[in-house]
């Protein structure tokens, strides 16, 4: 009996980690892998609004602070090959402009392999005529 009580919460457990172990995999089949460590963009933190910057994407009319938060996937390239806007947002014309120019950006530094897909999140910052960036 008390052998029977204790398998059920084994199994349980068992469970949650299996499902929570592995995340999912994208439709083209690489490993996705956390890039917080593995990738980086520019010789500074800021390097990715400079390059934002550089593409002249602020509308004509000042916003005094908004924010949107992208899901990057490079590859092991450097090269960004989806760019998603999951959280928050500026404008629908300006997030998906922005996430046009961060697919065409120069290559990021990656240390992953070829199989694998570094996930990277971006939050976006506008305000007044300022981009800024965070990179997590």
């Amino acid at each position: 009996m008390i052998k029977h009580l204790l398998l059920i919460p084994l199994a349980l457990l068992t469970a949650g980690r299996a499902a929570s172990q592995d995340p999912p995999k994208p439709a083209n089949d690489k490993e996705l892998v956390n890039g917080a460590r593995q990738t980086t963009f520019g010789a500074t933190p800021q390097a990715i609004g400079d390059y934002l910057m550089q593409q002249n994407l602020l509308p004509e009319t000042t916003i005094s602070f908004k924010r949107v938060a992208y899901r990057l996937l490079i590859d092991h390239k450097g090269k960004v090959t989806e760019a998603t806007p999951f959280f928050g947002g500026i404008s629908a014309d300006m997030d998906e402009t922005i996430a046009r120019s961060l697919m065409t950006m120069p290559a990021w530094k990656t240390a992953i392999r070829e199989n694998q897909l570094s996930v990277v999140y971006l939050v976006v910052i506008v305000q007044d005529k300022t981009i800024t960036t965070e990179l997590h």
